[in-house]
């Protein structure tokens, strides 16, 4: 399991061995910090996005032998994403002052942006080839689908404005948090 842990005053990526109960530090970035580490599909790297001292924000690869990173994104400022496969993601991008959503294939390096304004919540849907985000274009905020592989998007459901997160289970069913309990 990967995760973020500060030590030091400094964010890196950890990982915790469920078998053995041992947790240690994958990387040590002394000019940033990283979030949102996630496995990358078919690989035992992680993924993370990676905010550096001098304000610079991408999503890069780390080994997770060596700790050694690879910028994955260069032109974009990844703030959320999730892996669509080994080599597709979908992320929401800052662009004037907003998170705009682009389907990035890491291997070509070309990216599509396909929705604007949108929310940071991105995941796959069960047993598809599509994933849903939250468009907030106008006033009512909707949660859609997008297939990544051909740019399709549909209108899912309208969701109740100012929630930024949700979670997809298995039986189709949508959950998000309305309040905090």
């Amino acid at each position: 399991m990967a995760f973020v842990s500060t030590r030091n005053n400094q964010t890196d990526i950890a990982k915790y061995n469920i078998r053995d109960n041992v947790s240690s530090f994958i990387n040590s970035t002394p000019n940033g910090g990283e979030y949102s580490p996630v496995k990358i599909p078919n690989s035992k790297d992680i993924s993370a996005v990676r905010l550096d001292n001098d304000g610079k924000k991408r999503l890069y690869r780390y080994n997770i032998e060596t700790g050694k990173s690879t910028e994955l994104i260069e032109d974009l400022v990844v703030a959320y994403y999730t892996w669509y496969d080994d080599n597709i993601v979908i992320s929401a991008v800052i662009e004037d002052n907003g998170l705009n959503l682009f389907v990035t294939d890491v291997k070509t390096k070309k990216s599509q942006k396909y929705a604007t304004n949108v929310e940071r919540s991105f995941h796959k849907i069960p047993n598809s080839k599509l994933v849903i985000f939250i468009s907030k274009e106008n006033d009512k905020w909707l949660i859609k689908s997008l297939d990544p592989l051909t740019g399709e998007i549909k209108t899912i459901i309208q969701t109740v404005p100012n929630i930024e997160n949700m979670c997809w289970l298995i039986d189709g069913s949508i959950l998000i948090p309305i309040e905090n309990i």
